[in-house]
């Protein structure tokens, strides 16, 4: 075995002699670990409200003004 054979086994916490029937159910127990943890997580976040922006600016688009306050310009040569 070289030396980057024993640095795996190490990873999973076996020993360099340990049967290829341990490593692969270390290697299961493991996987299943994390896939739990991710599934948590994922649950989590999607339980959590997201977050309001309170100094986000409203909209900067230019409001219509309704006809009935236009003002035309006959009315205004008018004085009314």
């Amino acid at each position: 075995m070289d030396d980057n054979s024993e640095e795996y086994y190490a990873i999973l916490g076996l020993s360099p002699d340990a049967s290829m029937d341990q490593v692969k159910n270390r290697y299961k127990e493991l996987s299943d670990a994390c896939l739990k943890i991710l599934e948590l997580s994922r649950k989590n976040a999607a339980a959590r409200p997201t977050p309001v922006d309170n100094n986000k600016a409203k909209s900067t688009s230019p409001r219509r003004i309704p006809n009935r306050l236009l003002l035309s310009r006959r009315s205004l040569r008018k004085g009314r």
